[in-house]
């Protein structure tokens, strides 16, 4: 860099990660906190090691760390696929005691349901694989729980479309935790919405709840992970022949999503030009609830 103050910055912010915040790092497992807290946050790892993609072929320890986080990636959500933030063991460590249903496991941090967290694991997945010039033989080990790990992220978007007519007073997820000024409170009978293909996500990516459910660069960034998840399925099953017909389902379920998505995002956008063209600005993200 011709910037000498420019340079120094970069050399000391670009390794922070490594140097601060990898509290475990090999093949098998690797663990990142999110940096002020002892705990990982699905999304905040992925994005904490995505500068690195691009020197991770040249360099073997780096490469192996990320595999060891696509790991625990998946651990993560085959633990729990409600959760946003994980503690390095199953140590009963929460943020604060919050009722929740699902109940929060011992390994959970804290259990707040946001849809880029599970996105987050699809991207890191991609890029990692990316990265590696396509190579998907590190997965080999855990293939069966990648599968699993991706079908129980497909279920839960599933999930999180239903209306909540369709839910029929089965709700797979509720969140409550009482604080000396108030209450976070998310149960779908207050959140009420009506079918529209978009996903719920009752919290946003700073962890603040949601006003309303369908928060959308969230479900745009699901629209993306989709797209990555059928080309990650075709890569899998061309390597891994025997569980070809499993990762064929997984890519027609998000093919199905997918696609979904795209005729959503034209409809809403549509819509939002129509009540701007016509001076409805007040009403617009009212009507894009329902």
């Amino acid at each position: 860099m011709k910037d000498k103050d420019l340079a120094t910055l970069f050399e000391n912010c670009f390794p922070s990660t490594l140097d601060t915040t990898v509290l475990r790092a090999s093949e098998q497992d690797t663990f990142i906190i999110t940096g002020d807290i002892n705990a990982m946050w699905l999304r905040d790892s992925m994005f904490q090691v995505l500068p690195y993609m691009r020197f991770a072929k040249r360099d073997e320890k780096l490469m192996e760390m990320l595999h060891g986080l696509v790991r625990r990636h998946l651990e993560s959500v085959l633990i729990d696929p409600y959760a946003n933030g994980f503690n390095e063991f199953a140590n009963d460590n929460h943020y604060m005691v919050d009722n929740r249903i699902p109940p929060m496991p011992p390994t959970v941090w804290e259990g707040k349901y946001e849809l880029d967290s599970l996105c987050a694991v699809i991207k890191l997945n991609y890029e990692v694989v990316t990265a590696d010039s396509g190579n998907v033989t590190f997965l080999q080990p855990v293939v069966r729980q990648w599968i699993k790990a991706m079908e129980i992220i497909l279920d839960t978007m599933s999930d999180q479309q239903k209306s909540t007519e369709m839910q029929d007073n089965i709700y797979p997820y509720m969140f409550f935790r009482r604080y000396p000024h108030g209450v976070f409170e998310y149960y779908p009978r207050k959140n009420a919405t009506g079918y529209t293909g978009m996903i719920r996500s009752a919290f946003r990516p700073s962890d603040d709840m949601t006003s309303m459910d369908f928060l959308v660069p969230s479900n745009i960034m699901a629209s993306v992970a989709l797209q990555q998840l059928m080309e990650l399925c075709g890569t899998m099953a061309d390597t891994f022949p025997e569980y070809s017909r499993r990762n064929g389902d997984i890519k027609c379920n998000a093919g199905s999503l997918h696609r979904l998505f795209l005729l959503l995002l034209l409809f809403f956008v549509s819509l939002w030009i129509l009540l701007q063209w016509y001076g409805y600005q007040p009403y617009t993200v009212e009507y894009l609830n329902y």
